[in-house]
């Protein structure tokens, strides 16, 4: 009979918790090691590494790419998860998010003083020049067809549901329009079935012709419910001269600015995201100036050249000396 393992009685989420402090510990004896100037951490939630800095007394910087998000499993686990992510969030000396909405937001959740925190918006390349009509005509878009892209996951939290329900909302009789799911996942057979009473609708699947996609469509559309921060792909679209359509989660209402270089619409609002595609379809003079809009904005705010600059400046004035 094999021996009774008492292991087998200590619950799940106390495990992951007494893992992740001893893994902080032992990454933190490494680091005192290397007498390290700083350390620079991308967190995804919770990080051992960041209390490792603290442990280890190296000044220490977070950098949050993800909205928050509600941590999976039972109330205990939710619980071990919530503490890891407070402690991994106040081991920092100073922290960095890419958006106003997700930085307040964690601020708050965790009672993290704002003064110790900056917004750096993401940054993403000059868009290069595309072939329009011999991107668009490789799709079998005609001069005349009002294209959407939509660059997302098949995942529930994108809000393909909510557009989907919007599309049938729209009257039969607007001029031809087409809707381009660039994006894969585990729900692409139910989305494909849903889809067979939406002929507007087309999958191409996971691109990696995605930048040019977005420079040769009219207009980008994200629908997302939660999960959401300040989404690359509507900012390439954006500096390539494409309008948004997106929903206020996340720090998507700060990148695009509604009836300016796009439209900003609720979650889960079917009703709204149809009258925002109606008019994009409907009014070319506002699509074409909220495209031109869109440009301008983001060639300003969201460059690669101003990320970095401001990248450099904030961790130079918290490290007190220029970063090697």
């Amino acid at each position: 009979m094999p021996a009774f393992n008492i292991r087998r009685l200590i619950p799940f989420a106390a495990k992951r918790w007494l893992g992740f402090r001893r893994d902080a510990k032992r990454l933190a004896a490494l680091l005192q090691a290397e007498r390290l100037d700083g350390l620079i951490v991308n967190v995804n939630g919770s990080e051992a590494a960041s209390v490792a800095g603290a442990l280890a007394g190296v000044p220490t910087v977070n950098v949050y790419h993800l909205s928050w998000t509600p941590p999976p499993g039972n109330a205990l686990t939710r619980w071990a998860d919530e503490r890891a992510r407070s402690v991994t969030l106040h081991a920092a000396k100073f922290t960095i998010h890419i958006s106003q909405a997700v930085s307040r937001e964690w601020s708050e959740r965790y009672r993290y003083p704002l003064s110790r925190t900056a917004v750096i918006y993401n940054g993403v390349a000059t868009a290069t020049e595309v072939d329009r009509d011999a991107v668009r005509g490789g799709r079998g878009l005609s001069d005349d067809t009002i294209a959407f892209a939509v660059p997302a996951r098949f995942d529930p939290i994108k809000g393909h549901d909510v557009l989907f329900d919007a599309l049938a909302l729209l009257a039969t009789d607007l001029p031809p329009y087409c809707i381009l799911l660039c994006g894969d996942g585990p729900l692409r057979v139910e989305y494909e079935a849903r889809c067979r009473n939406l002929p507007m609708v087309r999958f191409l699947g996971w691109r990696s012709d995605l930048p040019a996609i977005l420079a040769a469509v009219d207009a980008v559309v994200l629908p997302s419910l939660r999960s959401e921060n300040l989404s690359l792909a509507v900012l390439e679209g954006m500096r390539a001269g494409t309008p948004a359509i997106v929903t206020a989660v996340g720090g998507m209402a700060e990148a695009v600015t509604d009836g300016t270089t796009g439209f900003v619409v609720p979650a889960g609002d079917a009703r709204k995201l149809a009258d925002a595609i109606r008019s994009m379809i409907l009014e070319s003079e506002l699509r074409l100036a909220m495209g031109r809009a869109a440009k301008a904005d983001a060639d300003r705010r969201f460059s690669r050249e101003r990320m970095r600059a401001e990248y450099v400046a904030r961790l130079a004035e918290f490290f007190g000396k220029e970063p090697r």
